[in-house]
C-alpha cells in the first residue's frame, strides 16, 4: 500500500509537467499506464517468493510437487498464488482499490480548486493558449500541496502494518 502512495505522490508531481508536455487528458491516465506496469511487476513478486520458498525448504517443496499443483508455468503458479491469499486479504484489496479510486477522483478535483484559488481567480485574464507562467506555478504549487496528505500516510504506513500484524 504505501509503494502506491508513493507512486500516487510521484503522478501528482509529474501530472503538471506531462499536461503541460502533452494533453491533460493524457496526464490524467498517466496514473493508469504506472498501474498497468506495477500490476505484473507484483503477481511477478509472488512467483519469486514460492521459488524462495522451495529453495529454503526442499522437504516442501518435494511434498507441493506432488500435490495438485498447476505450478509448472509461470501462469500457473501465479494462479496457485492468487488462490493462496485468504478472504481477508482479498476484501482488504477491494476496500483498497476503492479508496484509491475515490481518492484519485476527489484529489482532482481539490486539486482544481487549489489552482484556482492560488491564482485568485486572476491568474491569465483572458489568456487562452496552453499557459501562462501565473497558472502553471499555481498548478506546480497546487501537485505539491496535493502530496502532503500522501506523505503523510506513506509515513503511517510502518505503524499500521504493526497494528494489523498485531491484532490481525
Amino acid at each position: 500500500i504505501a509503494s502506491g502512495r508513493v507512486g500516487t505522490m510521484v503522478t501528482d508531481l509529474l501530472s503538471g509537467v506531462i499536461a503541460n508536455a502533452t494533453s491533460v487528458p493524457f496526464a490524467y491516465y498517466s496514473g493508469l499506464i504506472f498501474l498497468v506496469l506495477v500490476f505484473p511487476m507484483s503477481l511477478h513478486i509472488v512467483v519469486l517468493e514460492k521459488q524462495r520458498q522451495r529453495n529454503t525448504n526442499p522437504d516442501e517443496a518435494w511434498e507441493s510437487e506432488n500435490s495438485t499443483c498447476s505450478c509448472n508455468s509461470i501462469i500457473g503458479r501465479m494462479k496457485d498464488g492468487l488462490a493462496s491469499f485468504t478472504e481477508v486479504f482479498w476484501l482488504i484489496s477491494i476496500a483498497g482499490g476503492i479508496f484509491y479510486g475515490v481518492t484519485f477522483g476527489f484529489n482532482m478535483v481539490i486539486s482544481k480548486f487549489l489552482v484556482q484559488d492560488l491564482c485568485n481567480a486572476s491568474c491569465c485574464g483572458t489568456y487562452t493558449p496552453p499557459a501562462c507562467s501565473a497558472q502553471e506555478n499555481a498548478v506546480q504549487t497546487a501537485s505539491y500541496l496535493m502530496i502532503i496528505p500522501y506523505s503523510i500516510a506513506v509515513a503511517m504506513m510502518p505503524i499500521a502494518g504493526r497494528i494489523v500484524d498485531l491484532y490481525g
